[in-house]
């Protein structure tokens, strides 16, 4: 696939940031008082992340949402892919839960990245499909 600039686009690094240590279906069900785990089984989700600590209601961290998760990524895929910053120009993100409606999810990355004038496309998702067994993550705030 080419732009009309005929420049060829490359994923070249793929990265993840999960926020805390992993919660369990199990541990779900301890904390909400609900039965979670056929749910949760149904859709393929064993453990999820939280920003929040279940247990104090807290930010794990100051200032750690979608925006900051992302950059930490973004960070890692950029390091194992050996590329600065400086080579980067598209910037595509998805996301059901950014930390603001406006500006989209990926100006504020591209902003705290110092990418410059680039291409980006920011998409709104939703809930995504799984294969069966698949461990899938879930980040929850």
């Amino acid at each position: 696939m080419t732009f009309r600039d005929s420049k060829e686009i490359a994923i070249t690094g793929v990265a993840d940031y999960s926020p805390g240590p992993p919660v369990t279906n199990a541990e779900l069900e301890v904390a909400l008082q609900t039965p979670v785990t056929t749910l949760m089984n149904y859709f393929g989700v064993e453990s999820r992340h939280y920003v929040i600590d279940p247990a104090t209601g807290e930010r794990r961290e100051p200032g750690l949402g979608t925006t900051e998760m992302s950059v930490r990524a973004a960070q890692r895929a950029l390091k194992q892919a050996g590329v600065e910053v400086g080579e980067v120009d598209f910037l595509i993100t998805s996301s059901s839960t950014p930390d603001d409606r406006l500006p989209p999810l990926t100006y504020q990355i591209q902003r705290k990245l110092g990418l410059g004038e680039i291409r980006t496309l920011d998409l709104r998702g939703g809930l995504h499909g799984s294969d069966a067994g698949a461990n899938h993550r879930l980040y929850s705030y």
